[in-house]
């Protein structure tokens, strides 16, 4: 907008009315004294020195000075967005459920071992067990923590002149169905002269069943004692 009354041209006012370009600076509008009209200039072309609203000396950006805000305004604060804290939240806390329930798992799971194991090895010191072998004799029947054998089993060799248990069976007298896996040995001087392996299908509680050995050594021809141990 062009003023008049400006010496030398015309001057710049902001659009709101309350600032005016010196030439230098954008200061207060104040009402001016009428001055002699002058001579319009054609559209576009500014008196040398002066510049158009919002313009600044060369290689300077335009500067427009603020429109003040009525009395009592205040600019609203924006909301600040805590999306990306909320997800990460969600996530670390998924993560710690989920850890939680492994930690969880893998306890059960060590304390299911652990009692599986204390239940196998609980009768390895037993008379017939793993590391307390029972020692037995030819024809006479034996107990091996609730396997009775029975009366009247033998040794043999058999065709090739291995080893052979004839007759060897036991009732089982546990709380549960199950089967067994034993080592036979034979001692000469407390030296080990020959071994046979046996083992039984399952048997059920109260069911008698036959023991089935096998072995690749000779029948000893001389022994003086026998032992049988469970084989695991």
């Amino acid at each position: 907008i062009m003023s008049e009354g400006s010496e030398g041209g015309g001057e710049q006012i902001s659009p709101d009315g309350n600032w005016r370009w010196d030439g230098h600076n954008w200061v207060p509008n104040t009402p001016a004294a009428p001055a002699a009209p002058q001579q319009p200039q054609p559209y576009g072309q500014q008196p040398y020195g002066q510049q158009q609203y919002g313009q600044q000396p060369y290689g300077q950006p335009p500067v427009y000075p603020q429109q003040q805000q009525p009395y009592g305004y205040a600019p609203v604060p924006q909301k600040e967005s805590h999306t990306l804290r909320n997800v990460l939240l969600i996530l670390g806390l998924v993560f710690l459920l989920f850890a939680g329930g492994c930690v969880a798992l893998v306890g059960l799971a060590a304390n299911e071992v652990d009692n599986a194991v204390e239940e196998i090895t609980e009768n390895d010191d037993a008379p017939g067990g793993v590391n307390n072998p029972l020692e037995i004799t030819e024809g006479e029947g034996f107990e091996v923590y609730g396997f009775e054998y029975q009366d009247g089993w033998s040794i043999a060799a058999d065709s090739v002149g291995d080893i052979d248990i004839v007759d060897l069976k036991f009732e089982n007298n546990r709380d549960e169905a199950d089967s067994a896996y034993a080592e036979i040995k034979f001692f000469a001087d407390n030296e080990l002269v020959g071994m046979t392996s046996c083992s039984s299908e399952v048997a059920e509680v109260g069911q008698i069943v036959p023991m089935v050995c096998f072995s690749a050594e000779d029948l000893p021809p001389t022994y003086d004692k026998i032992t049988i141990a469970d084989s695991w």
